[in-house]
């Protein structure tokens, strides 16, 4: 069933694009068609496009991209983002139909759902405004085709410019790209288009006015990613960036309240981003992932033991399974301080993941000798559910991993595989990585980039001789 919509799923999909529908509809209806005298039928075809249309993009993501269907924040953002361009693309055609920024909806989608997404939906939008502008506008010649043209070829550009960076200046050479190739299409559409009226003035203006909406695209990009990212909880590698600075609340409660799990959590990190490089996953989602995911441990941070620094560990006074039950407890405290301090749903899931259904084997065997018989291994696992996807799995292998070795204090490269292996192995054996897409070739990678990292954190330095220096007799 995972590739196919539930029942709810599919009436909040049919809703939608109802929703859709009317509301591109409604705009159509006052900025193209009641202005037009076209006939009836012309206007009852052109409904029956845009219906067709609208369908197609959500064929697409149930073919496709079927995660956008299934997350109900993400088919919203991408109908607002797509219905607020298709607006601001009008008003500002208003003053020219080259200033546009037709890319805008390519910009904001690539950077909050991925490239995919941005580029099927913003080639359909600007075929309806293209369509809508050539049946009920007055434009004809290089006004209509060269603003189609050049609307086709800078989103291609941005979406493929774009990528996943953190770095505004690079946005800053996107919009000059899109400026400069803008131009030069409308400059190209006219020549393609050439009438007796177009003067070498029209010409240049049209070009100035393309090449303005390539830094308008990124204008506007800047104003609309922090809104929509935080009113649909979404992740950007800009927000990304922003939770994983130590000036983060959570990040300094953790530093303060429970300083063993911070540094846990960074070195953590430090593995999680180093192995989703590997296999090229998003590191800044990784890295994110591995700071949050132990967040539930500042409730009670005495009663885990990179914690306990007098060498008292509570555990060793109570039952095992009131043990169990106090730390599977760090699960549901730490989604509550998620949805406290309004992280995203990806990381919400990395902290209700990250252990799976993993027995607590210490405090199973602990039990096992205090009754000296037979226990259900269930009463002693976390609640899971089990990893859904490849960072959460690579997160629950490092987590492991990081804890194993710190506390073993494994010496050498060999003894560091071994002790990786048998984790991994475990964790297979009873199932935690059914639920998530990661290959057995992707396991063996990550594993590998354990061990490396680990001995590169673990190398040898220079012994330096224990010798006092003084200054010279002449300079005390």
């Amino acid at each position: 069933m995972k590739n196919r919509l539930t029942k709810n799923q599919a009436i909040f999909c049919m809703a939608a694009y109802v929703v859709f529908y009317a509301l591109l509809t409604a705009c159509c209806l006052l900025l193209f068609v009641r202005k037009s005298d076209e006939e009836f039928f012309v206007k009852l075809g052109y409904f029956i496009v845009l219906a067709v249309f609208l369908g197609a993009i959500f064929l697409y993501f149930y073919f496709a991209d079927i995660e956008i269907l299934k997350s109900r924040r993400k088919l919203l953002a991408v109908i607002c983002v797509t219905f607020v361009c298709f607006l601001i693309s009008i008003f500002i055609s208003k003053v020219n139909v080259f200033l546009s920024p037709y890319a805008l909806c390519a910009l904001v989608l690539t950077l909050l759902l991925g490239h995919r997404v941005a580029l099927f939906t913003s080639l359909f939008t600007v075929i309806i405004y293209f369509v809508s502008n050539l049946i009920f506008s007055d434009l004809t010649g290089a006004e209509l085709y060269g603003a189609f043209f050049e609307a086709i070829v800078t989103i291609i550009l941005a979406v493929f410019a774009s990528g996943r960076h953190i770095k505004r200046i690079h946005y800053v050479f996107v919009g000059i790209s899109i400026s400069v190739v803008a131009a030069a299409t409308v400059g190209l559409s006219y020549l393609l288009f050439y009438i007796p009226g177009y003067s070498p003035l029209k010409i240049g203006l049209g070009a100035a006015y393309a090449a303005g909406s390539g830094l308008l695209d990124v204008m506007l990009m800047f104003l609309l990613v922090p809104a929509l990212e935080r009113l649909f909880n979404l992740t950007t590698d800009f927000r990304l960036a922003e939770l994983t600075s130590t000036n983060n609340p959570l990040i300094k409660r953790l530093f303060n309240e429970a300083p063993g799990t911070f540094n846990h959590s960074l070195t953590v990190a430090n593995y999680v981003e180093a192995c989703a490089m590997a296999i090229g996953e998003d590191t800044f989602l990784a890295r994110a992932a591995a700071y949050f995911h132990d967040i539930g441990k500042l409730k009670n941070p005495n009663y885990y033991v990179e914690n306990q620094t007098d060498g008292h560990n509570p555990h060793d006074e109570i039952a095992p399974e009131l043990s169990v039950s106090l730390l599977k407890k760090h699960i549901m405290y730490g989604v509550m301080l998620a949805r406290e301090y309004g992280l995203p749903k990806e990381l919400e899931s990395a902290i209700t993941e990250h252990h799976g259904s993993f027995p607590m084997k210490f405090f199973y065997y602990k039990a096992r000798k205090i009754t000296e018989g037979e226990l259900d291994l269930k009463n002693y696992s976390y609640d899971g559910p089990t990893p859904t996807s490849k960072i959460n799995g690579m997160l629950m292998i490092v987590d492991a991993s990081e804890a194993a070795l710190r506390s073993l204090n494994v010496n050498d490269a060999l003894a560091a595989e071994r002790l990786v292996d048998n984790i991994v192995k475990e964790r297979l054996d009873l199932g935690q990585f059914d639920n998530c897409d990661l290959t057995m070739n992707e396991i063996n990678i990550v594993k590998q980039t354990i061990v490396t990292t680990y001995v590169g954190i673990k190398h040898e330095r220079v012994k330096y001789p224990d010798v006092k220096l003084s200054a010279p007799e002449g300079e005390k």
